[in-house]
């Protein structure tokens, strides 16, 4: 989990994934943007 209020380097990070919003969930390859619960577990396989 990263904060971006705390974290400069996580701001950099959302920027240059091309995102603006959060929350933004980086699984591996897979960026979630938004709360999307169904593909939150779907990617961590629960």
């Amino acid at each position: 989990m990263r904060d971006i209020s705390k974290e400069p380097a996580a701001i950099e990070e959302l920027q240059a994934l091309g995102f603006m919003t959060t929350p933004v969930t980086k699984v591996g390859d897979t960026v979630i943007v938004g709360f999307d619960e169904a593909k939150l577990k779907e990617t961590l396989g629960l």
